[in-house]
């Protein structure tokens, strides 16, 4: 599956395996939310024309409440958008690969020349993050797609 024109690197841990363009450098990060302090766990990679990035982080049960996933998706949502000063072009509603994972992806317009497209997906405690920053003309093209295709929830 070499899909990246030469290297790719793939990402395998206990929960998810993601493949990248390259071997991606990682982190993790710690942040106080309303709720709670989480780890930001994130990898990244990038080529001429895309940076592409994994995040995902853990909440604790205690915060689980029935509208956990709604508040968490909108939270994601209305974060992404104000951290990168943008606009939301698009959220699309979507179930993840046949699981009890609900998910949504969005489009956000950070300049002129440059998008973010993102897929948030909620696995019960945890929040993925599927990030691609590109200009416009490249949103769609085949490598973000197979990025966003690789990504594969183990059980």
């Amino acid at each position: 599956m070499n899909f990246f024109n030469g290297y790719f690197s793939k990402i395998s841990t206990e929960h998810f395996s993601i493949n990248l363009n390259q071997k991606p450098k990682s982190s993790v990060q710690k942040i106080n939310t309303r709720e709670c302090p989480i780890e930001l766990h994130i990898y990244q990679s990038q080529d001429k024309f895309h940076q592409f990035a994994i995040v995902y982080s853990d909440y604790p049960q205690h915060v689980i409440d029935a509208n956990f996933s709604e508040k968490m998706l909108d939270g994601a949502r209305d974060g992404a958008v104000k951290n990168v000063h943008g606009e939301l072009l698009s959220e699309i509603l979507f179930d993840f690969s046949g699981s009890q994972a609900e998910g949504r992806e969005l489009h956000i317009k950070v300049n002129p020349k440059v998008v973010l497209r993102t897929r948030l997906i909620l696995v019960d405690c945890r929040l993925y993050q599927l990030q691609v920053v590109t200009a416009p003309q490249y949103v769609f093209d085949k490598k973000v797609s197979k990025f966003f295709e690789s990504f594969k929830l183990k059980k």
